[in-house]
């Protein structure tokens, strides 16, 4: 991170006027008899996607920059953002800096409405004068030829205190260098005929003071201004999609580059430990408006023979198939959530007693813009960000909300930052979302519950991913070929025995990934000149604990309020610094109430194992 100075946040409304037509490409179009079709937000709004209305805004401070106007590279790149660099003799390569402007989509005020309106382009062969043969384009428009639409949005900056007039007037400046947006612009679509950008308000960055309290824990409501994309995985070459759960680290983030715009380091200053020790959990989608986390995972040890009946294997002994009673009664074999068929997910959550509520996914098409506004070859891709409104039973939109919990030690400094958190966050994800918080009360306690019928026992499920397992320890080389030291037994069973002692590890179902890509790459666990993916245990991981009572089920009970602390790496101890799955950013967090009483197992069948 660059050297500690303070910043003012400035936002802008931003108004771009465009003359029809106009085609900003939404990825639908077939379907209608279109070849393109307009973008459109959840509630069918006409949009100019953030993206591009970024690439004209960075074309045109270049320009500004190369008439002189008292721009150099280095604004550009403090505005826009700098690439990671190659090497880094700290941390290895990736390690980008953000840039200081957000900027949101731009939302049609008016338009032509409901009605489809269309138009065509035909190529035309230069030397006969003719129209090609199956060269004609039908593309959408949102509004009549002539009539002007207005666009209108944010942007967000953040610029050095005592420069806010300076960056409004260059921002002015820069937003009426746009004279054409979109697609197709060399066909005169596009026109830009009024542009404006203007200070909304402007907010000096400061750490609030707050006093010393008694040790925190409290649940928040999290609603978001734009579309997520957070936690993203690549699903295709030129596609990526993103999570329905927003992860801790997403957030103290956020909080770090808030805290960085007071002027404070977030990593050698006096808030480092606060910042390092406070706890954000992961957010989860909201069931309905009742301040409950939705979208939780299914254990892993639920087993199916047909979709319609379910049972759990985690009580079965270890080694063989899963055999359940199916028509007659007649024993068959039952199917782990690996082999099941995606329409039975949904009557296993039904059953369970989860609730449906994952946000849909908002297809988005992106390509570079170059200098002179012109898309860069080669450039495109997709993402899949999750939706941050719905419509209730009366057909009104309203934001969707997530629900997180987070806790502090109550010190001075960890309320001060945890004021800081509650003022709103900046920047979430690649959308650049704004993220606004209310509290919904104390942080209700993880119970543990026995297993029904079973004293001393527990079902406990991983709700978040997990670092639990060192993965150079359990890798023995001999003669360049690699060996297992340990089973996954023996690897769950050593863990549980360190993190919660006098317990008995009986059986688990489990499944890892190996986390690489950026934050193994930001994280050098090994070193900088090395690169090493992290053994994540996956959420809905699930362990069958005995022998848990006294000083062991007091330890369990505290591991449900702060979640499980990370496995060593390459036998050394883990922190934020070399792991970033750590419980202070949300992953480890553990329910232990599964197949208890209260749970309530009924729906489950009877499993064995033959």
């Amino acid at each position: 991170m660059s050297s500690p100075r303070q910043f003012s946040r400035v936002s802008l409304n931003l108004s771009l006027t465009v003359a029809s037509p106009f085609l900003f490409r939404g990825l639908p179009g077939k379907l209608f008899g279109l070849d393109a079709s307009a973008l459109r937000d959840e509630q069918g709004r006409p949009v100019i996607p953030a993206d591009q209305v970024r690439g004209c805004l960075r074309d045109a401070f270049e320009d500004m920059a190369a008439a002189g106007a008292g721009l150099s590279d280095s604004d550009i790149l403090d505005l826009f953002g700098r690439p990671s660099p190659d090497e880094d003799p700290e941390q290895g390569a990736n390690r980008p800096a953000r840039g200081r402007l957000i900027v949101s989509d731009l939302t049609a005020r008016a338009h032509g409405g409901s009605k489809l309106l269309e138009t065509t382009r035909v190529s035309i062969d230069e030397d006969t004068g003719a129209a090609k043969e199956a060269m004609m384009q039908v593309l959408e428009l949102v509004a009549r030829f002539g009539t002007d639409v207005v666009f209108e949005g944010t942007a967000t900056l953040f610029v050095p205190a005592d420069s806010e007039t300076l960056w409004e007037e260059r921002f002015e400046r820069a937003i009426n260098l746009i004279t054409a947006i979109g697609a197709v612009k060399t066909s005169g679509y596009g026109e830009v005929v009024a542009a404006s950008a203007k200070r909304a308000d402007q907010m000096a960055m400061t750490v609030p003071a707050v006093p010393a309290s008694a040790a925190v824990r409290r649940r928040y409501r999290a609603t978001f201004d734009r579309p997520i994309l957070v936690d993203a995985e690549w699903i295709a070459d030129n596609a990526m999609a993103g999570s329905a759960v927003v992860p801790g680290a997403v957030f103290k983030g956020a909080l770090a580059q808030k805290l960085l715009y007071t002027g404070e380091d977030p990593e050698s200053g006096d808030y480092r430990a606060a910042l390092s020790a406070i706890s954000i959990g992961h957010a989860f989608p909201e069931i309905g408006d009742s301040g409950q986390p939705g979208c939780l995972p299914l254990p892993f040890s639920l087993v199916s023979p047909n979709g319609e009946d379910f049972g759990d294997a985690l009580l079965c002994a270890d080694g063989q198939g899963t055999m359940m009673p199916g028509e007659a009664g007649v024993m068959q074999p039952a199917l782990f959530a690996s082999d099941w068929k995606p329409a039975w997910f949904g009557r296993a959550v039904d059953r369970i007693g989860h609730q449906d509520c994952e946000p849909p996914l908002v297809s988005r098409t992106h390509t570079a813009i170059g200098h002179g506004g012109v898309a860069t070859d080669q450039a495109l891709f997709t993402t899949l960000s999750r939706s941050v409104r719905r419509r209730d039973k009366g057909g009104t939109w309203q934001d969707r909300g997530w629900i997180l919990d987070v806790a502090c030690d109550g010190s001075a400094r960890a309320m001060s930052l945890l004021a800081l958190f509650e003022r709103g966050l900046d920047g979430i994800g690649k959308t650049g979302a704004h993220v606004q918080f209310s509290l919904w009360g104390d942080s209700p306690d993880e119970t543990p519950r026995e297993i029904a019928g079973r004293p001393g026992e527990y079902a406990v499920m991983l709700v978040t991913p997990a670092h639990l397992l060192d993965a150079r320890a359990l890798v023995a080389e001999k003669e360049g070929v690699p060996t297992w030291r340990l089973t996954a037994h023996e690897a769950y069973e050593a863990y549980w025995r360190k993190a919660v002692p006098g317990a008995k590890l009986e059986s688990f179902f489990a499944s890892q990934i190996y986390k690489g890509g950026y934050l193994s790459r930001r994280r050098r666990a090994f070193g900088a000149g090395h690169y090493h993916p992290f053994l994540i245990s996956e959420a809905g991981s699930i362990f069958r604990l005995s022998q848990v009572s006294g000083e062991t089920l007091t330890q369990l009970r505290k591991l449900c309020r702060s979640g499980l602390p990370p496995s060593t790496i390459d036998r050394k101890p883990s922190n934020w610094t070399n792991c970033p799955y750590v419980p202070e950013n949300g992953y480890g967090r553990i329910k232990a109430d599964h197949l208890s009483a209260a749970a309530g197992s009924a729906w489950l069948q009877e499993v064995r194992y033959e």
